[in-house]
């Protein structure tokens, strides 16, 4: 559904762009918000029960307040949409969203959005009080898969209001984390350059002797990283041609025989599986997709690929250490204190569980269902 989407938006934008267009609000909303709320979110927008224009959301003593879209859940709405016309520069317009969310106790999500770039916020920090900051951007024209799997979580099929602001959390926190070894790499503090230097340095660590190791810590940096980039190593890449259920690099002694299929080449409306075989030959019986991709992880797990500290890149956002202030409404616990949620649809469970196989160093093509 994303793809139509993506599809729809960067046709209508190119159009604009070709002839000099600048769409009004109101064409924004039209052309590039509502298929964003179909599509992405799961409302049906042409349904007042689960989307609803012109939102109430008076404050104070100011009335007549609206924003521009709620999307509601169970006849309560869950996250409120602001929207600016395309190409508006959106820094410093949330103003009006905090606004909102601070007079409506039960909502605390929002989105800003100009139709191409979209800005999710929460009460992460304070209850009630959205932050300053987005937790999420998503731009339609750069919908990598990353952002696919993070929209997920705001589909009404399985919002969830908890898990979506532990997962926010996590994000920013990464963010934040991000920016401030980019900030240390560029220009090392003294505590950095302390942290790295005294276990090497003998005597007293002067000024000038820190100065000196700033010069070495960037030459390491430079080094670290032209290795790296040399070596093609990255988390998880040392598993990189094992097949699951087996520690050798052997494969498989071919196709099962029977009614198998394909994982690679499974989509959810095609059967209910319940048995699972994986590459060594092993087999499981499940009797769900949910029960398949447990299957699958629990089976990672038990081969040693999640570790705090050592988990796969592309598996980060939803392989973590539980939150005990945040807790999720259907999980299992891994090794070494991690869980993942599976609180998913059937499509999701299949799409999480080639991620999690490929990003192990396995072919889904390598595992059989039926």
């Amino acid at each position: 559904m994303l793809a139509k989407l993506v599809d729809q938006v960067t046709k209508a934008i190119r159009h604009y762009e070709r002839h000099g267009i600048h769409p009004t609000e109101r064409e924004t909303i039209d052309k590039l918000v509502l298929p964003f709320i179909e599509h992405a979110l799961g409302a049906d927008f042409r349904d007042p029960a689960a989307v609803t224009a012109e939102f109430d959301a008076d404050i104070g003593r100011s009335k007549g307040e609206k924003v521009d879209y709620a999307i509601n859940r169970h006849g309560e709405p869950v996250i409120l949409i602001e929207c600016k016309a395309l190409g508006t520069p959106l820094e410093d317009k949330a103003v009006q969203l905090q606004r909102y969310i601070g007079a409506l106790p039960k909502v605390s999500l929002g989105i800003l959005t100009d139709g191409r770039h979209y800005r999710f916020y929460a009460d992460l920090d304070e209850p009630n009080i959205l932050d300053k900051e987005p937790f999420l951007h998503v731009d339609v024209l750069d919908m990598t898969l990353e952002a696919e799997e993070r929209l997920e979580l705001f589909h009404l099929d399985r919002l969830d209001v908890i898990e979506i602001k532990t997962a926010g959390q996590q994000w920013k926190t990464v963010v934040a984390l991000v920016r401030a070894l980019e900030s240390e790499w560029n220009e090392p503090s003294k505590e950095y350059v302390a942290h790295f230097a005294k276990p090497l340095h003998r005597g007293l660590f002067t000024d000038s002797i820190r100065r000196q190791y700033v010069s070495y810590l960037k030459e390491a940096h430079s080094l670290f990283l032209d290795n790296r980039t040399r070596s093609g190593d990255d988390m998880g890449s040392k598993s990189k041609g094992r097949i699951i259920g087996d520690n050798t690099s052997q494969k498989p002694n071919g196709t099962p025989q029977g009614d198998w299929c394909r994982l690679s080449e499974m989509e959810p409306h095609q059967l209910t599986p319940q048995l699972l075989q994986f590459a060594n030959g092993s087999t499981k019986v499940v009797d769900s997709w949910r029960g398949c991709f447990e299957a699958i992880v629990l089976k990672l797990d038990s081969e040693g690929h999640f570790q705090v500290g050592n988990i796969p890149k592309d598996l980060r956002q939803f392989i973590y250490v539980p939150d005990p202030n945040f807790p999720l409404k259907r999980s299992i616990q891994l090794s070494d204190g991690l869980e993942t949620n599976i609180y998913l649809n059937s499509n999701n469970c299949i799409k999480r569980a080639k991620r999690v196989l490929r990003a192990c160093g396995y072919d889904p093509a390598d595992i059989y269902v039926k």
